[in-house]
């Protein structure tokens, strides 16, 4: 059962109890928006995937971080949601609670940034964004792959997200990565 004491509704190092790799049938558009909190075991993972084509990792830092928030900006446009003003934003990507550089997942190619996970060190993954001219290469779920390979080397059980329920793609993104359905709530 999902342990709510936890700061994304689990406790650290619950494992996969309840996932469903299905979510039940979803509401007419008239319905109110709501978000679903998915989750991956990661008692077994493997080496992450390769990078596809040109696209190779780099490091955050603060030449870099206009550019991410932009990404940000732009992937949340097309999948709903919405990030704060760079002002806002900053402070937090590198030093906020549960922000760890390290945990930063960004790759780019010759032309600038292509995609970026954002993850918690409560083994929560805040933001996985891809710049469009950068979609349908498999870079979001080599994001993932190397998200749940750093989680699992640094002993987490398991990995949580959240993604609006009407966006679909994101969902059979995350189904496709082995992520199961844990709880439908009220979006934020």
């Amino acid at each position: 059962m999902l342990d709510s004491g936890g700061p994304h509704g689990r406790g650290p190092r619950t494992l996969n109890e309840g996932v469903s790799k299905e979510a039940p049938t979803t509401l007419s558009q008239d319905s109110p928006p709501y978000c679903w909190l998915m989750r991956r075991d990661l008692r077994h993972v493997d080496a992450p995937r390769p990078w596809p084509g040109n696209h190779r990792r780099v490091a955050f830092n603060s030449d870099i971080a206009p550019q991410l928030h932009a990404l940000l900006v732009s992937g949340y446009q097309q999948g709903g949601g919405s990030v704060p003003a760079y002002d806002a934003w900053r402070p937090s990507a590198d030093t906020g609670p549960e922000s760890d550089p390290a945990l930063w997942i960004i790759t780019a190619d010759d032309h600038g940034l292509t995609g970026a996970a954002h993850c918690w060190t409560s083994a929560f993954i805040r933001d996985l964004v891809v710049n469009p001219r950068a979609r349908r290469q498999g870079l979001a779920l080599c994001l993932l792959s190397h998200a749940f390979y750093k989680f699992h080397l640094r002993g987490e059980a398991s990995v949580d997200l959240k993604v609006l329920e009407s966006n679909h793609a994101a969902r059979l993104l995350y189904e496709t990565s082995g992520m199961g359905y844990i709880q439908r709530t009220m979006a934020d």
